[in-house]
């Protein structure tokens, strides 16, 4: 501070208290479009109480936790009607467009990370025309952010959709540092650098990773129990992406009826967790470190398939409405995680630095915030000054 005008002190903080749209402040969040994949009927739950003879459906048919309160049947949630992405269906579409945008997210991850099967695809096409159309129309709605497996997926994007400008308008795309932001699995090792992958920013994403993988990828989902601190992807210096779920297996493809492997996942309502639930566990961290993307898992998943039996389920990422990390409003459920979700992004969004400051002597920056956690904590606290975020306590020096 000493080596600061006071001037310049005020002028800066004028600018961060007036933006009206704090770009360093993003929140993205994973968004499944392969619903028609399996409509048609002999629908069957996770709770195997709704199935016929009190049993799972056989391998490999997949189960739904619960049923989403936008429509009567599991056979109208679909993202196009009559399979055809030329139709989307706007009554889905548009009901999560609205209730995302106005819970703050700033892009939909279609989540395309299965490979290449067509009806997925054309799910994700179909979401992609009825936000053009709802641009045209002036409706307002997230952006939208391409989750591939691979270079194919990449390719098929880049190629079938983003350059196709006589069917998608491409400012419903979300852009990172100018380009378009696609988010790949680490299927892709290394990202390749020509091509079209000059015209994009392809950035490498995955769950459940180890503190090594967390330095070169985002998350999407982790499990750090009820630990002190959750690790981040940082980028030059800077705490770049940070994840949030309402509920997490232990390890991937690993979560069935077994207890041995059931042993270390979290369910939604579990409490214990620094502030209540892990979802509100993890808001806390995030709002102790500041990143610049929030990725949270998940809005519409829904379906898991059962890898094992009818006697014995065996399924992945989701089991139940006690494990599922989906976040739209559910008969089962009701809108509590998204009432919840409104109210966490907004004081993400809110947390921004009052204040910010560089030592010319070490060339640190420090910021003065506002830390909403501490009770009775205000702007002028000398405890709110800080050049360090919980996790890594790497101080700042390079990227404001």
């Amino acid at each position: 501070m000493k080596n600061y005008s006071i001037f310049t002190m005020l002028v800066m903080a004028i600018i961060v208290h007036c933006s009206a749209q704090q770009k360093n402040k993003i929140v993205g969040i994973g968004y499944s479009v392969w619903h028609d994949y399996f409509k048609g009927g002999g629908f069957y739950y996770h709770d195997k109480s709704r199935n016929p003879g009190n049993q799972f459906g056989p391998y490999p048919v997949d189960h739904w936790w619960g049923d989403p309160s936008v429509v009567g049947s599991l056979n109208d949630y679909t993202m196009m009607i009559s399979d055809n992405p030329s139709t989307p269906n706007n009554t889905v579409i548009d009901n999560h467009a609205d209730l995302l945008y106005d819970a703050g997210v700033d892009y939909i991850a279609l989540d395309l990370t299965n490979g290449e099967q067509s009806k997925i695809w054309d799910g994700a096409k179909a979401v992609c025309l009825r936000y053009t159309q709802r641009l045209a129309l002036g409706y307002y709605s997230p952006q939208i952010v391409f989750f591939v497996q691979k270079d194919a997926g990449v390719q098929k994007f880049y190629n079938e959709v983003y350059t196709n400008t006589a069917t998608y308008n491409q400012n419903i795309f979300f852009e990172y540092e100018g380009k378009p932001l696609v988010h790949v699995t680490k299927q892709l090792n290394p990202i390749p650098t020509t091509g079209i992958y000059t015209n994009l920013n392809v950035v490498k994403m995955w769950g459940l990773l180890n503190s090594t993988d967390i330095e070169n990828m985002w998350s999407y989902k982790q499990n750090v129990g009820s630990g002190t601190t959750q690790d981040f992807f940082e980028a030059n210096d800077w705490p770049e992406e940070m994840s949030v779920c309402a509920a997490t297996q232990k390890q991937v493809m690993l979560n069935d009826a077994n207890p041995s492997e059931q042993a270390g996942r979290i369910g939604r309502y579990q409490t214990g967790y620094t502030g209540g639930t892990y979802w509100d566990q993890q808001w806390h961290f995030v709002n102790k470190t500041n990143p610049s993307f929030v990725f949270i898992w998940a809005w519409n998943e829904w379906i898991s398939q059962n890898t094992g039996s009818s006697a014995q389920g065996r399924f992945t990422d989701i089991y139940g409405d006690a494990y599922s990390a989906d976040i739209e409003p559910s008969d089962q459920a009701g809108n509590a995680l998204y009432l919840s979700l409104i109210d966490k992004v907004a004081k993400y969004k809110r947390n921004v630095p009052n204040m910010i400051l560089r030592d010319e002597l070490n060339g640190k920056w420090y910021f003065k915030f506002y830390d909403e956690e501490v009770s009775g904590s205000n702007d002028h606290l000398k405890k709110n000054f800080t050049n360090t975020f919980s996790g890594h306590q790497a101080p700042i020096t390079s990227r404001l």
